[in-house]
C-alpha cells in the first residue's frame, strides 16, 4: 500500500522552517493543495508566497498555530476542517528538542516539549484519521527520531517522548491495515539544522559524523514514504549505526550509556568553572523546529 500524495491536500506541521519548510518545497510540486501550520505567521506567510510564486497552480492555506496549547490547536483543527474539507496526507514534523540532564532542565521546557512532541501529535492524528478511514486512503508520516529507537544521556525527556512517537506509530500502522491507509515513521538521525541551536548541543550532541543535510533527510524520508515503508531511516551512516546497535547486547549499551553519562557530567562541571564560576551553563532550552 502507497500513500496519496499526487494531487493530495497535505497537511504539514512546523511548516515555517526546517523539516517542515523543506517538506513543504518538495511536496509543492505533486501535491493540489498545502496546509501549512506553525507558530510564526510571517514566516508561514513568507514561504507560501515562494511556493506559490514558483508553482502558480498550487493552492496554499497558512494556518498559524501553537501546537503546545491545547485549545488553540483544537481551534486550528477545526478551522482547516472548514476551509480546506478533507485532508488526504497529514505529516506530523513539528517537534521540540532539549538536551540537558533531567535534574537540571526546567519542568515547564519540558511541559512544552511533550505538549508538543507528544500530545500534539496525537490530537492531529485523531482528528484526521478517521476521514481518511472513511474514504480508504490517506496517509500518516510521524517524526519520530534516533532517539525514539535508543537511549542516550542527556536526552532523557526528548527520549521519553519519541519512543511514544515511535510506539504509537508503529501500532497505528497495524490497526489501520487493510483500511486504505498509509502510516510511517521516520526516524532521522542528526540534521544540519536549527534544530541542534540550542544550549549544550556542542558538549552532549551526537558526533559531526552523523550529521545529514535537510534536503538529503526529507529527500529520503519521501522516498520511503511513497512506497509505503513502516520506518523510515535517512542516511546510509545512520542505518549502518542502528544496524551496528541492533547486534549489541542491552547491557553493553546500558554500560556505554553510563560510562558517557559520568564523562558528560565530568565535561560539564569543567566548563561550568572556566566560563564562570559563579553561573552554570546547564541552562535549558527547547529549540522549536
Amino acid at each position: 500500500m502507497k500513500p496519496f500524495l499526487n494531487n493530495a491536500t497535505i497537511l504539514i506541521t512546523g511548516a515555517s522552517s526546517g523539516m517542515g519548510l523543506e517538506l513543504s518545497r518538495q511536496l509543492a510540486a505533486e501535491a493540489k493543495k498545502l496546509i501549512l501550520l506553525a507558530r510564526r505567521a510571517n514566516k508561514l506567510n513568507t514561504v507560501a508566497k515562494e511556493l506559490k510564486k514558483k508553482y502558480p497552480g498550487l493552492s496554499v492555506h497558512t494556518i498559524s498555530c501553537d501546537i503546545a496549547d491545547s485549545t488553540i490547536l483544537k481551534i486550528c483543527c477545526e478551522d482547516i476542517k472548514k476551509e480546506n474539507g478533507q485532508v488526504d496526507v497529514l505529516i506530523n514534523a513539528a517537534g521540540n528538542g532539549h538536551i540537558n540532564f533531567f535534574e537540571d532542565s526546567a519542568i515547564d521546557e519540558i511541559e512544552r516539549m511533550i505538549q508538543v512532541n507528544v500530545n500534539g501529535l496525537t490530537y492531529l492524528t485523531h482528528q484526521f484519521l478517521p476521514s481518511m478511514i472513511q474514504r480508504g486512503y490517506g496517509g500518516i508520516l510521524n517524526y519520530s527520531s534516533f532517539f525514539g529507537l535508543k537511549t542516550l544521556p542527556a536526552f532523557a525527556a526528548y527520549t521519553g517522548s519519541k519512543h511514544y512517537v515511535t510506539g504509537f506509530t508503529e501500532t497505528l500502522r497495524a490497526e489501520v491495515s487493510g483500511t486504505g491507509v498509509v502510516v510511517s515513521g521516520v526516524y532521522p538521525g542528526p540534521v544540519k539544522s536549527a534544530f541542534w541551536d540550542i544550549p549544550n548541543a556542542e558538549q552532549m550532541g551526537p558526533p559531526s559524523f552523523l550529521f545529514i543535510s535537510i534536503k538529503h533527510c526529507v529527500h529520503e524520508t519521501l522516498k520511503g514514504f511513497r512506497k509505503g515503508k513502516a520506518s523510515i531511516i535517512p542516511g546510509l551512516r545512520m542505518r549502518l549505526f542502528l544496524t551496528f546497535l541492533k547486534f549489541t547486547p542491552t547491557s553493553i549499551e546500558r554500560l556505554i550509556n553510563a560510562v558517557m553519562a559520568r564523562n558528560l557530567r565530568r565535561k560539564m562541571k569543567t566548563l561550568n568553572k572556566i566560563i564562570n564560576p559563579g553561573l552554570s551553563v546547564n541552562k535549558s532550552r527547547c529549540k522549536a523546529i
